[in-house]
């Protein structure tokens, strides 16, 4: 309980001294002021109370306590002769105000003494000037520190009246206040042996301090409900509260805290069965503990080492550790009370070596059902690999079978298709001799009749030698044009190209109509397919002899263009012109053929005396 009334007294003191600290006072030149002001002041002037006020807390916060008790007692002094000076008014409540800040202070340095019985009858003066001047506030605090007190006395009736009068006291609409009324209810009903009300009270001083974001009264909440739902074995809501007493502790962390803090995690730990986890949180504990005089809470701190101790089979570190509660309980509640505590703590160590043994029978227990378990685990898993191993060894095989059928399948496929490539380029030979050829050599026929039948040195009117050399040369260029057309050398764009170049010009050879080649390649080309150059050539072959033999044109422009993954030609005349739709004959429907056939369209524009325009365009 000191603990907290220390807190109480740091928070008093950083209420009225955060100015003076921060200004760093020199309290020789303070104290010289304030002993001129308290021979010269006039009743009501409340200057110098101020400034003792605040001489105590800068002692406080030095450490220098016999000399805080000095200044505030002379400020008691002064403060109750003047209220018994003036009437009652505002002036006398303003120096009553000043009076019971000073009655707050000292009684909090009393009570950090361990002058217990002075500090009393300063709260209770305290709450009787508070409740003079109407301070329901101030009369809350005056009761908070009274039940502190008496609790310190192990007065819990008076400690549990007192907080219920705090409670009482403590304005609705003050969040603060009323946590900490609620939180010191609920330590004294604790106290009292009443858990559950006191879970209830705590619960309510949370919520308060949830709304109010004010850490330290939530944490002491926290705390108290954690060791009731330890004592209750509910390990979920005592893990939970534990969660937010460390966010609470976090926001506001103090010395006499951070030993609470420490305890909490160790006393968790043990729960869950985790003593050697435990042992760390409970040494920093006792440091914390042995550095603020904690006689009590070094007392709780070694009662559980002892405990962790033993539970680890460390008997005699479990032994010192019960050696230091007893010294550690003597000293807080005197030899006489230790010796009735002795045979309790007797009884204690007993339970604990009793749990501990009962708790290494239980994990070697649990150690073997684990084995067992894992054995057979092992045993399974070993039978599951070796199935999936030879399973998938299987699998493997007739995966290879598969692969080399496939293989083998892939390979007759590709023997087919070669067959079936050279067969349909025998085919296509075999008509194209037969087109482009067979007429040509029909003639030579024909006039070779001719000739044999007539006279010597004389020639038929039917023929001739520009005829039979004619003919000579059609046969000859139908003859290259299909060797061009199965030779792979010329599968190229290039070669393409080359030989629209090559034929065009020789078409155009000796005519008095001027041609216009535009060939070219957009971007890099791949092979091409002997159907498609064919294609390409045949259409554009047969636009220019219709433009050369049918328009009569005077000028005949010819574009051809080779992309990446299309082609697109355009063949422009300025001769005679026709009508498409009164065409007749199969050389417009076999060059649309010959397009459609690579994925594209022909167009032809013309109209009688307005020339000719042929374009189209596909796919490579």
């Amino acid at each position: 309980m000191i603990r907290a009334l220390r807190l109480l007294f740091l928070f008093g003191s950083v209420l009225f001294g955060l100015e003076a600290f921060a200004q760093r006072t020199n309290t020789d030149s303070l104290l010289r002021v304030v002993d001129a002001w308290e021979h010269e002041h006039a009743p009501g002037d409340t200057t110098g109370l101020v400034q003792m006020n605040r001489l105590a807390v800068i002692f406080s916060m030095r450490l220098q306590i016999d000399r805080q008790i000095d200044v505030l007692r002379r400020a008691v002094a002064v403060a109750e002769a003047d209220r018994e000076k003036l009437s009652v008014g505002k002036v006398r409540d303003r120096v009553s105000r000043h009076l019971i800040d000073s009655y707050g202070l000292l009684g909090d340095a009393l009570t950090y003494q361990g002058d217990l019985e002075s500090a009393m009858h300063n709260s209770e003066r305290m709450y009787s000037t508070a409740l003079e001047i109407g301070d329901s506030v101030q009369a809350a605090g005056a009761c908070q520190h009274l039940s502190l007190q008496c609790a310190m006395i192990e007065d819990n009736q008076r400690a549990l009246e007192w907080a219920r009068r705090c409670l009482a006291l403590t304005p609705k609409n003050g969040k603060v206040p009323l946590a900490q009324a609620y939180s010191e209810l609920a330590q004294q009903l604790y106290r009292a042996n009443a858990p559950d009300s006191a879970l209830l009270l705590w619960r309510k001083a949370i919520t308060l301090r949830i709304q109010d974001r004010a850490p330290i009264t939530a944490f002491d909440a926290h705390d108290g409900c954690f060791r009731i739902h330890m004592e209750a074995g509910d390990l979920d809501s005592a893990a939970f509260h534990l969660l937010r007493a460390r966010e609470s502790f976090g926001a506001e962390p103090s010395g006499i805290n951070t030993s609470r803090m420490e305890l909490m995690e160790a006393r968790y730990l043990m729960a869950l069965d985790r003593s050697e986890d435990a042992l760390p949180y409970l040494q920093r504990a006792d440091s914390f503990a042995v550095a603020h005089g904690l006689h009590a809470g070094r007392y709780a701190i070694a009662q559980l080492q002892s405990t962790a101790y033993h539970r680890l089979g460390d008997l005699r570190a479990s032994r010192m550790a019960a050696d230091t509660a007893l010294t550690e309980i003597k000293l807080h509640l005197g030899i006489d009370e230790a010796r009735r505590t002795a045979a309790f703590q007797e009884r204690i160590t007993m339970k604990a070596e009793q749990q501990a043994t009962a708790a290494a029978l239980s994990a070697q227990r649990r150690v073997l059902i684990i084995a067992s378990i894992a054995c057979v685990v092992l045993l399974i898993a070993g039978v599951l690999l070796f199935r999936a191993v030879r399973r998938g060894k299987r699998f493997a095989a007739e995966l290879g079978r598969t692969n080399q059928r496939l293989v083998a399948t892939q390979e007759q496929l590709v023997r087919t298709e070669r067959e079936r490539e050279a067969e349909a380029v025998r085919t296509r030979i075999a008509r194209d001799i037969h087109d482009e050829l067979g007429g040509n050599l029909t003639k030579l026929a024909l006039m070779g009749d001719l000739l044999r039948g007539s006279p010597e040195n004389a020639l038929p009117n039917e023929v001739s030698l520009e005829a039979l050399s004619m003919e000579a040369r059609s046969l000859k260029e139908g003859l290259n044009d299909v060797v061009w057309a199965v030779d792979p050398g010329a599968d190229t764009a290039q070669g393409l190209l080359d030989h629209v170049r090559d034929q065009l010009t020789r078409m155009f050879m000796g005519s008095t109509t001027q041609l216009h080649l535009d060939l070219r390649t957009s971007g890099p080309v791949a092979p091409l397919t002997p159907d498609a150059r064919r294609a390409i050539y045949l259409v554009v072959r047969e636009a220019a002899h219709n433009a050369l033999k049918h328009a009569k044109a005077q000028h005949v422009h010819i574009a051809l263009e080779l992309g990446p993954e299309h082609f697109q030609f355009e063949v422009q005349d300025d001769g005679s012109g026709f009508d498409p739709d009164a065409m007749e004959g199969r050389g417009l429907p076999n060059m649309r053929e010959r397009i459609a056939s690579l994925s594209g369209k022909l167009e032809v524009n013309a109209a009688p005396g307005q020339g000719t325009c042929v374009r189209a365009s596909g796919k490579l």
